[in-house]
């Protein structure tokens, strides 16, 4: 995608991205987030700040 410079149309443009970032969100494995993706990441800081702020309440 980000070697790609032309598009046929607005519409292909707007799928290829939300094709990658569906692939860089929620199928990569980063190795920054030891080895999870970052849509795992996020779900699991959200899970354990749930937990602080039941706690805190």
């Amino acid at each position: 995608l980000l070697n790609r410079s032309e598009f046929d149309s607005l519409e292909e443009a707007r799928a290829a991205l939300l094709d990658w970032e569906d692939f860089y969100n929620n199928r990569r494995l980063h190795w920054g987030l030891k080895l999870k993706t970052p849509r795992q990441a996020y779900k699991e800081y959200a899970q354990k700040t749930e937990k602080v702020i039941e706690k805190a309440s």
